[in-house]
Formats: structure tokens, C-alpha cells, sequence
């Protein structure tokens, strides 16, 4: 009888042993979302992941990857911002996430893509300049306000190439000032687009 006894209880422990190790092991769901509006170029776009299962999140570690943009907030974390530059247009981007901590027979990758918008084209003559006196480039932006007067379903598009010796910093504060004349011409902010780009050679708007 002792030895029979001895078998069960064996018997009985490996039993209970691999019953936990199904409930203590699950593969989780992997979903991994793009954005769900059209981003435009020099917008910036969000991916997130999903676990869905019993899986302790706080131990995973996220590796993402972009074809196309730059990852700007969220690496090694289950959502990133991936910003956008102005000739993308009409590109896709496909993002991709590999995950550490997941047992070892689960899956541990996902990708997702999403389109980038093209701004379309106005039928408007483009009007571009290298540096000029700051009074002259108010009046280039009075010509863009008067034509975008008559077609009220466009925008201004405003594409500030910046050479190696700039900053976007000096960008930023440059479109400042160009902001001071949108507002004191009374003109609506909401139609304009501003854009910054690196260019290498020279300075052009």
C-alpha cells in the first residue's frame, strides 16, 4: 500500500505542475493600431500596442522600428509618436514593434502601416525666396492672403528650408514674426500651414 501511495502523490504533482504552467504561461493578443485620421506631411502620428491576456506589462520591453519619419516619444515603451516630414507626402510608413518578455513559443512582433496625406495643389503660381528684408516677405504673405481670399477651401502652405547653419530654433522664431503680420492683417492662423525642413545648401521659403 506505501508504495502505491508514494505513485499517486508523484502522479498527482506532476499533474498539478503542468496545469500551471498552462495557466501561468498564456500567449497574449498582440493588436497594434495606427492612426485613425489621415496625417499630413510634417504632422506627427501615433502607433500603440495591445497585449491582450494574462501578461504582466511591466515587464515587457518594446523595440520599435519606422520605414519612413522619426520616432520622437515613447521608444521601449507600448505607444510611440513618429514625426512626419514635409516631402512624405503620399508615403506610407510602416511601424514595427518586437517585444522582450513574452515566453519563448509566443509571438513576439507586430507592424502596422499607415498613408501619409497629400497636400493638394491650388492651381496657385508658387511663389518662393531665398533671405529678404522682413517688410518685403510681409508682402509676399499679403499676395498668399488676397488669393486665399477667393478660394476658401485651401490653405496656405509655408516651407521654410533652413541651411546647415540654422537651427529650427531660429525657424521657429522667424515664423513668430510672420505670425505677428497674420494677426495684425486679421487673417485666420487656421488656414496656414507652416513646415520646417534641414537643406544643406541655402536658406529658401
Amino acid at each position: 500500500m506505501r508504495k502505491v501511495y508514494i505513485t499517486l502523490v508523484l502522479i498527482l504533482f506532476v499533474s498539478v505542475f503542468v496545469h500551471a504552467q498552462t495557466e501561468i504561461l498564456p500567449c497574449p493578443t498582440l493588436t497594434l493600431t495606427s492612426p485613425t485620421s489621415i496625417t499630413m506631411p510634417g504632422e506627427t502620428m501615433a502607433f500603440s500596442l495591445k497585449a491582450e491576456g494574462r501578461v504582466e506589462e511591466s515587464k515587457l520591453r518594446h523595440k520599435w522600428t519606422v520605414s519612413e519619419g522619426y520616432i520622437i516619444e515613447g521608444q521601449n515603451t507600448s505607444m510611440i509618436k513618429v514625426a512626419t516630414t514635409p516631402d512624405l507626402g503620399g508615403s506610407v510608413i510602416t511601424a514595427k514593434v518586437t517585444i522582450e518578455g513574452l515566453p519563448k513559443n509566443c509571438a513576439n512582433e507586430a507592424s502596422e502601416t499607415s498613408s501619409i496625406g497629400v497636400i493638394p495643389g491650388c492651381g496657385f503660381g508658387v511663389d518662393d525666396y531665398r533671405k529678404i528684408p522682413l517688410q518685403e516677405e510681409y508682402g509676399r504673405l499679403d499676395n498668399l492672403f488676397s488669393r486665399l481670399l477667393y478660394d476658401l477651401e485651401y490653405k496656405g502652405f509655408i516651407l521654410i528650408s533652413i541651411d546647415e547653419i540654422e537651427t529650427v530654433d531660429q525657424a521657429k522664431k522667424h515664423i513668430k514674426k510672420l505670425m505677428r503680420h497674420v494677426k495684425f492683417r486679421k487673417f485666420a492662423k487656421e488656414r496656414l500651414v507652416f513646415a520646417i525642413e534641414k537643406k544643406s545648401d541655402y536658406h529658401l521659403t
